[in-house]
Formats: C-alpha cells, structure tokens, sequence
C-alpha cells in the first residue's frame, strides 16, 4: 500500500525463480523477465540484475544469482 514500511535487497546473492528449458553458467549475465516473473538469459525487454553464481541445468525451476547494481 501506499506510504507502507517496506524491506529490500538490492545487493547480495539470491534464489530466485528461473526460466525452464535454458541452462546457465557460472558468470552468466542474468535478467528480470517482469512479464513471466522469473530470471532468464534472454535480454530482450528485460533488466539486467546480475549473474549466475551456481550453474543450473535446464530442467531446474530455480537459480542463484548475484545482485550486481547498475549493470
């Protein structure tokens, strides 16, 4: 709601939801998909919010990413 307290992250490393079907590398720049509401490599109308800090095969539903701010 408006005016309403608020906790963030905007630095540090997360498990976050990832696209399926696509694997990622350590080092891997990762985007915000804010349509599908997930981490992707595709960077086609997505943000930049980091990198991969742990591969993840294509199967896997999550993935770790280091924040890195003002990519």
């Amino acid at each position: 709601a408006s005016g309403a307290s608020v906790s963030l992250a905007v630095e540090g490393a997360f498990d976050i939801t990832a696209e399926t079907g696509v694997a990622w590398a350590v080092g891997d720049l990762i985007y915000w998909d804010d349509t599908n509401n997930h981490g992707t490599k595709t960077a086609t109308s997505n943000t930049a919010m980091g990198y991969a800090i742990l591969a993840k095969d294509s199967a896997a539903a999550v993935g770790r990413v280091k924040l890195q701010p003002k990519l």
